[in-house]
């Protein structure tokens, strides 16, 4: 009987993990345009925001964004755009970049109620890890990390290098422009 399930997961179930490729490029059907924002529903409770100019690469930080597109609705309140997860709600006004004016997030943190928008300080950060070692004595500062007591982390991924599309890729800069690349936790 181990035998045949052994054979089992060697020749079904392996093939299936090797389709599992990363990709960096989202599911259509995830994605929301609205005037010069993007935003893509990774899951329920991490949205994708950009501004300016859109980025299909992979990131030093965000190699795969090809997930199964979890449930959301669109809609318009006036000139706002909403999306709602069963996890949030985002409302966005058409306007210049991302601002606590035209964009904020909505959701419920142990029952109560939680508003994040551009510029709310993460007091409650927990920190990450740090580039380097180099030079360093003593205490080294840690840049944020993904776990936050607030409830939410954003990381900005505007200005981090990306992979190029090669068969072996390899790192590149950013094209110039102006853009806001955020992702929120």
């Amino acid at each position: 009987m181990r035998k045949i399930a052994l054979f089992t997961f060697v020749f079904v179930a392996l093939p299936l993990f090797a389709e599992q490729a990363w990709n960096p490029v989202a599911d259509p059907k995830a994605i929301v345009v609205e005037g010069r924002a993007r935003f893509t529903v990774l899951t329920p409770r991490l949205i994708r925001m950009e501004w300016g100019q859109f980025e299909d690469h992979a990131s030093l930080v965000f190699v795969n964004r090809r997930l199964p597109v979890p449930q959301f609705t669109t809609s318009h309140d006036g000139d706002a755009l909403v999306i709602r997860t069963a996890a949030l709600t985002l409302r966005y006004r058409p306007e210049a970049k991302f601002s606590s004016d035209d964009l904020r997030v909505d959701f419920d943190l142990n029952g109560k109620p939680v508003t994040w928008t551009p510029g709310t300080p993460d007091k409650g950060n927990l920190g990450g890890t740090t580039r380097t070692l180099d030079g360093a004595r003593g205490a080294v500062p840690l840049e944020p990390g993904l776990i936050s007591r607030d409830g939410w982390v954003v990381v900005d991924d505007s200005n981090r290098p990306l992979f190029d599309n090669s068969d072996w890729p390899w790192v590149m800069e950013r094209p110039l422009g102006d853009r806001q690349d955020l992702y929120l936790f």
